[in-house]
């Protein structure tokens, strides 16, 4: 279920981001953005026999453990953004395995944006993490919900807006976590016993 999907700028580029709990999480905000786009994600994937395969069209690897490599993706963006594609970054990186409602941030989606003054759409999922977990290799029933976000115009933004930028996509997301999550924290077995549980990494 999509809330609020109409504000998506179907007929601009624009920079995604959502939250990140599952594998679903890429193919639902591919699925539901009609927009033509491109990915960034885990190098790894690309060597993945079929999976591999389809993705090399729409994807731009990154090996987050070197820097090289992270600046190489980054320059591979503003390349297909030059193509006229829209790009769908995930900033925790990784799926979100704490009990945590969100992990760290990186920063390529809001410093992509601001470069290319394009807005920045945030996303914010909720129960792909329940249904299908990284642990998982299969999909349990039940709804996943997306709530979309007016889009954040970067136009005049600098480098300098780049940590307030992404501390508003934060934000943004937390609002509906929260609301779904009222402790503050993902019903993990771990958690039924706590009080007192911080949000983020």
């Amino acid at each position: 279920e999509e809330v609020n999907a109409d504000r998506i700028p179907t007929e601009r580029q624009c920079v995604f981001s959502t939250n990140h709990r599952s594998y679903l999480d890429a193919l639902l905000v591919g699925s539901y953005i009609p927009n033509f786009k491109k990915f960034l994600g885990k190098a790894e994937i690309l060597n993945y026999p079929v999976l591999g395969f389809l993705l090399k069209k729409l994807y731009v690897p990154v090996r987050r453990d070197d820097k090289e490599h992270r600046k190489w993706s980054m320059s591979a963006m503003k390349e297909k953004l030059g193509t006229g594609a829209s790009m769908v970054i995930l900033p925790e990186g990784t799926c979100n395995t704490t009990d945590n409602l969100l992990k760290h941030f990186h920063d390529g989606a809001f410093r992509l944006a601001i470069y290319a003054q394009i807005p920045l759409v945030v996303g914010t999922i909720i129960n792909a993490g329940e249904l299908m977990p990284r642990s998982l290799t299969y999909i349990r029933p039940g709804k996943i919900r997306i709530y979309w976000e007016e889009p954040i115009e970067t136009q005049g933004m600098t480098e300098s807006d780049e940590s307030d930028l992404k501390e508003k996509a934060k934000d943004l997301m937390l609002v509906h976590l929260q609301k779904h999550y009222p402790n503050g924290y993902f019903d993990a077995p771990s958690n039924r016993n706590k009080n007192v549980h911080t949000v983020w990494d």
